[in-house]
């Protein structure tokens, strides 16, 4: 029942309870049944799946009233699309919010519902997940749906952008929900430059290590400036005979949607460089569902996904706070900087720290009217030229090199002029709550004035079964290697059970209906009023056929290796060798 949670089979689990109880010899069932509870499950739900999984929600938030969640069913009363957000998520929304990442998954429960997880980036650049949804179609109005529910759960605080793929759907609902003049959209540069292969022409010119490496060059790089941008850009692309190539024109006459050069001065919160978020994401909670679990199995598994991250979340937070990060100056700067930065953080200051101290150098200082203007040389970047306009009154600084403004982390020269006017700590006017070990400390609140709490992410009940089981295997642990020890323990054990089967309301139940509810947490509903959703055929939910020119460019892209047929380093092997007689 446990081991369900964090996806691990049937198999798997008889293996493990094997283990646990010391041998095959005193397993009290069969493999068979382990697998037909899994089955047996399912047919539980089966019919009450959609009803089950409202009901937990609605369970959920009379317990806690900061947990969030809407539905919607179609004409028929078939469950078409969900959106729900915990406590957690909506504190750490608050505290993380300003960019927001938004991807569709597929093939993550029986139904082919679309999963839609809106993550985010924490104060140690970890993945965070604000929300999610299920939607059984793919379409603007779906969209429009699900971001006015992601709205309402956070107090209408839109972040200040949001990163998405190409689909037009979301993008048409994205500027109908969100304001313009508040949210930016953007899309992931790591899609766009996945198409990059099959997009331009031949695969010779796929495979031209010199092409991928300047076109690569020029579309990550945020150092550029836009003009800048636009002329290598326009370069590679008559060097390489590609100014006729339809797909690049119009990538590049939506450039300022997705390349770094026109987002310069942009806060991205270090998500700059979008490689992939999202798919990290998807990924991640890969590891925790399988395309034929129902709804109910998908939120229990789900939760199983949000313990880990949070753990995640939870144990860098609590290094920061609780250890000292490696200083390698003497600067009261970086002291102070250590202290007030997670260290994830603190290196990437840390870094700019030392840039500021060993690679940059002056190159001019012309003072103004209560303004020094600095002008740097940085060794580093091709000895590339940085002006930095300090203002004396408050001790704050623009620099060309934006990067202040786009990570809202100090630049190597701001730092430079920080240090060399003796400065002992950084101004306030360069410290980003967002990325200091207090981030999550103000109280939060939603749209009504509530207080948004987290107290009830786990049932009191649950919380001492836990301990319970924890306590009774170290218990195990220190007496295995004592036979006296081990045997009062298994008298005390067995005393307290048969005092718990001496009452009469605890006597040990063999009911599969009740053990699946303790599993499910949630009791089978008196009345269907929603039904399971219909199976959906969304564009990513069947498997895509390869355009031959894909085929090849993936081909050439394998490792070597030795064919045992003709006995030379190709991308075949023995089984489809051309060689081979009668392949």
């Amino acid at each position: 029942m446990d081991n369900s949670r964090a996806n691990i089979g049937a198999t798997k689990s008889y293996r493990l309870m094997k283990e646990h109880v010391g041998g095959y010899q005193n397993m009290a069932a069969s493999v068979s049944d382990f697998k037909n509870f899994q089955r047996d499950i399912r047919k539980h739900i089966r019919g009450k799946d959609a009803q089950m999984l409202i009901e937990n929600f609605k369970r959920k938030q009379e317990m806690c009233s900061s947990f969030f969640f809407k539905y919607e069913v179609d004409d028929k009363q078939h469950l078409i699309r969900v959106f729900w957000a915990d406590a957690i998520g909506r504190k750490n929304y608050a505290s993380f919010g300003d960019v927001v990442s938004f991807d569709t998954t597929f093939s993550m429960n029986e139904y082919c519902m679309v999963f839609a997880p809106f993550t985010g980036v924490d104060n140690s650049k970890s993945c965070v997940t604000f929300a999610a949804a299920l939607l059984y179609r793919e379409d603007t109005e779906s969209f429009v749906w699900l971001f006015e529910a992601f709205r309402a759960a956070m107090s209408a605080c839109d972040p200040t952008c949001i990163i998405t793929d190409q689909d037009p759907a979301m993008k048409i609902a994205i500027e109908r929900v969100f304001d313009s003049s508040r949210t930016r959209h953007r899309l992931y540069m790591w899609h766009i430059m996945k198409k990059v292969p099959e997009k331009v022409g031949p695969p010779t010119l796929a495979q031209n290590e010199d092409f991928m490496s300047e076109f690569c060059n020029c579309v990550w790089s945020k150092h550029t400036e836009p003009e800048e941008f636009d002329e290598v850009w326009n370069s590679i692309l008559e060097k390489y005979d590609l100014m006729n190539n339809t797909w690049l024109q119009h990538m590049f006459q939506i450039r300022d949607d997705w390349i770094p050069s026109y987002y310069r001065n942009m806060p991205m919160s270090g998500v700059m460089r979008t490689t992939s978020r999202s798919e990290s994401e998807n990924n991640f909670f890969g590891h925790f569902t399988t395309p034929h679990v129902t709804l109910l199995e998908f939120w229990m598994r789900y939760e199983s996904a949000m313990d880990s991250q949070r753990h995640k979340q939870s144990k860098l937070l609590s290094q920061s706070k609780n250890s000292k990060p490696q200083r390698k100056t003497p600067l009261d700067l970086e002291k102070h900087a250590s202290e007030l930065y997670t260290h994830t953080i603190f290196y990437e200051f840390q870094n700019e720290l030392l840039a500021a101290c060993f690679n940059c150098g002056l190159h001019s200082m012309i003072p103004e009217e209560n303004i020094q203007i600095v002008t740097l040389i940085d060794h580093k970047r091709n000895s590339k030229m940085h002006t930095v306009r300090h203002h004396l009154e408050n001790n704050s600084a623009e620099c060309t090199c934006k990067m202040y403004e786009r990570e809202g982390i100090p630049c190597r020269h701001i730092l430079w002029v920080i240090k060399e006017k003796g400065l002992k700590s950084l101004p306030a006017a360069y410290i980003k709550t967002r990325w200091t070990k207090a981030a999550m400390n103000m109280p939060m609140f939603d749209l009504g004035g509530n207080l948004i709490e987290d107290t009830t992410n786990m049932e009191a009940v649950k919380k001492k079964v836990g301990h319970l089981w924890s306590e009774i295997f170290t218990c195990v642990s220190m007496a295995e290697n004592n036979e006296d020890c081990l045997d009062d323990f298994m008298k005390l054990i067995d005393g307290f059970k048969q005092s718990l089967l001496s009452r009469g309301n605890l006597q040990a139940s063999g009911d599969k209906g009740k053990q699946m509810e303790t599993l499910l947490d949630c009791p089978v509903p008196e009345e269907v009023t929603i039904l399971d959703p219909n199976k959906s055929k969304n564009k990513g939910t069947q498997k895509r056929i390869k355009g031959k020119r894909e085929q090849a460019t993936e081909q050439h892209q394998k490792p070597l290796r030795l064919c045992r047929t003709c006995q030379q380093m190709a991308t075949h092997d023995s089984r489809n060798c051309p060689d081979k007689v009668g392949y």
